[in-house]
């Protein structure tokens, strides 16, 4: 991954001074930082774009925890919000089982990870739906290791598509 750099800066011309043309840069697609865009790809944010200034969605992320491919996703998720211009930002934790890879990852990342686990085996649904409103998350991941049907209809619904 490259940074950009800063080769210079735009200075107002004075009038009468000569235009200053760069020759074969038709085509070049660098747009000032407050667009955050780049032209050929409008979709795609730019290097430049305001880091301070960039939106950040509330992930909460629940998983059993115990599986090494579901914690490397996790892990994946944690080292994605690490960077500035990642438009999410892990906010909570939520493992089924209190020993696990999800909550030594969540404590590493400086993240109080919630145990969801019901006496007896399953998801704490209520302590779930408490945890979401608590992080103010705004896209919940239910990672592959869960079974959603256990986790009801009414959270789903809630949550389908976010």
């Amino acid at each position: 991954e490259e940074e950009p750099i800063v080769a210079g800066a735009l200075e107002e011309r004075r009038s009468g001074e000569d235009v200053v043309v760069i020759h074969g840069a038709e085509s070049c697609w660098l747009t000032p930082q407050e667009v955050g865009v780049s032209m050929p790809y409008p979709s795609v944010l730019s290097g430049l774009r305001d880091k301070q200034h960039t939106r950040r969605s509330k992930v909460a992320v629940l998983g059993d925890g115990r599986l090494a491919a579901t914690a490397r996703t996790l892990r994946g998720l944690l080292n994605a919000s690490e960077v500035a211009r990642f438009p999410a930002e892990v906010v909570s934790v939520m493992s089924l089982v209190t020993k696990s890879l999800f909550v030594e990852q969540a404590k590493a990342a400086g993240i109080t990870p919630l145990v969801a686990e019901r006496p007896g085996g399953g998801c704490d649904i209520a302590a779930v739906e408490a945890e979401l409103e608590k992080c103010g998350a705004e896209l919940f991941v239910v990672l592959s290791d869960i079974e959603t049907s256990t986790l009801g209809d009414d959270l789903i619904g809630r949550w389908e598509g976010k």
